[in-house]
């Protein structure tokens, strides 16, 4: 999941970089305070809807913030850990 549907690579709009790593939103529900967690990868959804191996992953907090002129949206997940 590096590049968009015409085979263009994916590029942060932040900086230009190229070196983003692909993952997943996982919301915890009512363990999370309503916050979303970012995990390392594709999504391997076992039993509940949970996703296998978390603990092996390397999972933050999401950040959002808004833009007040035009309304866009970035995401940031400002520091990573291993496991949920």
């Amino acid at each position: 999941m590096d590049q968009v549907e015409d085979s263009r690579p994916l590029r942060c709009t932040a900086c230009g970089s190229s070196a983003l790593e692909a993952g997943f939103l996982y919301n915890r529900a009512q363990y999370s305070g309503g916050r979303d967690l970012w995990v390392s990868g594709a999504p391997d959804m076992g039993v509940m809807g949970k996703p296998r191996g978390l603990n092996a992953r390397r999972t933050g907090y999401v950040v959002v913030f808004r833009c007040r002129d035009c309304w866009h949206l970035e995401h940031y997940v400002p520091e990573l850990r291993l496991g949920p």
